[in-house]
């Protein structure tokens, strides 16, 4: 036994990602002693697919082969998956295509084929697209001719003023969700404007459609911004790992996009916690720039304090006209109304819902 490090299945799986992900060899026997508790924390923190094709061929680590097994099963019903979404996307990008729309990828659509190079490796559970501001409204009438319908309605005055993403479902079987955005907000108080999203995008094509993907300083930012929005999962601290190794971005590029976008303090925490547990440094003239950053009196209190929620739903709040509009909002928050997605699959609702839920416990626990 390995006496109170048994005891922590949390600990012990997060040592193994750790090592994968920063590109280094698992000790012989780490595994020896997972247990079913082990496979649901690598469940629960949505890295199964990854860690399968990770360890499946590290005998030396000591898996339980029944437990490998059900990693492997896990990996082939992400392939499945994959199957049904690729082809709700190209449905997608050849529809907003021959209507003039340009379409950009976002977090898991760009990462599972340019960082994980498997789709299936970066399970999601729905598609985040941005579009140009002057085509939201468009996108939206053609993903409701395609069959998609609101899960969530929202207040037209504070979508508009807070830029929120309208949420779609399409009641398939597994349903399809997708979160469409005309901007990139986190936490309640950044904004990543779309002028210098699309200026800094790079075109590609999939399924002979022109599709669009942040260049991969903007990407690291988004998903940086995307991690300490949710706390991050251990799938998420993988994500900007894999990022760093596969693209190699710029930095001096990024530091001047955090800089134009008032994202300086959210990249210092996060290069702090990255070089802590990751094995990943900034090169010391970004952890410079970082350093002399002085945050905002709001900053850090939306990104790590214990009592964040709050702050950001007062952030959210100040952008707001008026004191009648800010105390309808209030209610709303208070009240913690749930949308109800129109879905054909009561699992899927169900996780879909779970990850939307999940933000105020891990804000909780973590402060």
């Amino acid at each position: 036994m390995r006496g109170t490090q048994a005891l922590n299945p949390s600990a012990d799986v997060r040592r193994v990602v750790l090592a994968l992900a920063s590109g280094l060899v698992p000790e012989p026997g780490i595994c020896s002693e997972w247990t079913t508790d082990h496979l649901k924390v690598v469940r629960a923190e949505s890295v199964s697919p990854w860690l399968y094709i990770s360890l499946k061929d590290h005998t030396d680590v000591g898996l339980d082969p029944a437990i490998l097994a059900d990693l492997r099963q896990d990996y082939r019903a992400s392939a499945i998956r994959v199957i049904q979404r690729e082809a709700a996307l190209r449905q997608l990008l050849v529809a907003f295509d021959s209507h003039g729309i340009p379409l950009l990828l976002l977090k898991g659509a760009y990462l599972g084929r340019f960082v994980y190079n498997d789709p299936a490796l970066r399970p999601m559970l729905d598609l985040d697209l941005l579009v140009r501001d002057e085509h939201f409204e468009q996108a939206c009438e053609e993903l409701e001719r395609l069959g998609y319908r609101l899960s969530v309605e929202l207040d037209p005055e504070e979508e508009r003023l807070l830029k929120l993403p309208r949420v779609y479902g399409y009641s398939g079987s597994p349903p399809e969700f997708i979160d469409l955005h005309r901007c990139i907000r986190s936490m309640g108080y950044y904004e990543l404007r779309s002028d210098i999203l699309w200026d800094n995008a790079i075109e590609g094509e999939l399924y002979g459609c022109r599709v669009f993907y942040l260049s991969p300083e903007l990407n690291f930012i988004h998903l940086a911004l995307h991690n300490l929005n949710h706390r991050g999962d251990l799938r998420d601290w993988v994500d900007l790992a894999l990022l760093l190794r596969a693209l190699n971005p710029d930095w001096d590029r990024l530091i001047a996009l955090a800089r134009s976008l008032g994202v300086m303090r959210p990249l210092f925490w996060i290069f702090h916690e990255l070089s802590e547990d990751w094995e990943t440094r900034a090169p010391a003239d970004l952890w410079a720039a970082l350093a002399s950053y002085t945050p905002r009196p709001l900053e850090d209190r939306v990104i790590r304090g214990r009592f964040a929620y709050f702050w950001r739903v007062i952030a959210r709040i100040e952008r707001l006209d008026g004191w009648s509009a800010r105390a309808r909002y209030l209610r709303k928050k208070l009240a913690a109304p749930v949308g109800q997605p129109d879905t054909g699959s009561f699992e899927r609702l169900t996780d879909y819902l779970r990850s939307k839920v999940t933000l105020f416990r891990r804000l909780w626990r973590r402060g």
